[in-house]
């Protein structure tokens, strides 16, 4: 009975120090589909994209480790704007939040575009009126190339007041390297 105590112990050590590299060496849900994200010649193929996601048993949704990803400022911005192209994929309120949000904290251009493709490409067949509506408040941004892609998304769409709108856009472009950009 007196080794007891000591072997308690050392069995106790040896479980939190288990523990411990166990904690250590996990897998965060965002550092798997991190690397779903990497590579030098990536391109978003949706359906191999969907299925490796499926594959990687993660512990919550996919679009909540791509949004974690969008957001966390310490990774490299070509990770963290794959990660809003693979948001595309999926179509819930969720990612629709998170993209409009996402536009509003990064006002950088070079983030609202990709945001805006992420959230046109994702929705617009979903959720028309929401995209009609982003696109025409973007037809006022100072940015040629936000104004531009904001016209795109509203020819795009298959509604009249989208279609009118797009119409009126070209009329009242005032800069024409924009207006032969859109022309092709």
């Amino acid at each position: 009975m007196k080794n007891t105590l000591p072997q308690t112990y050392l069995l106790s050590v040896i479980m939190l120090l288990t523990l411990f590299a166990n904690i250590a060496f996990a897998q965060t849900d965002a550092n798997k589909v991190l690397h779903l994200l990497k590579g030098y010649e990536w391109k978003l193929d949706s359906e191999k994209f969907l299925n490796s996601v499926q594959q990687l048993n993660l512990t919550t949704d996919a679009d909540l480790a791509l949004s974690d990803i969008a957001s966390d400022t310490s990774l490299l911005n070509v990770h963290r704007f794959r990660a809003i192209q693979a948001l595309s994929l999926f179509n819930n309120e969720r990612v629709a939040n998170f993209l409009e949000n996402y536009m509003h904290a990064n006002p950088q251009d070079y983030h609202v575009r990709r945001a805006f493709a992420a959230l046109a490409k994702g929705f617009s067949k979903f959720q028309p009126d929401r995209i009609q509506n982003m696109a025409t408040k973007m037809l006022n941004n100072p940015n040629g190339h936000i104004r531009m892609q904001a016209a795109k998304a509203l020819k795009n769409l298959k509604s009249k007041s989208a279609q009118a709108r797009y119409e009126r856009y070209l009329k009242d472009e005032k800069e024409d390297w924009v207006l032969n950009a859109m022309k092709k």
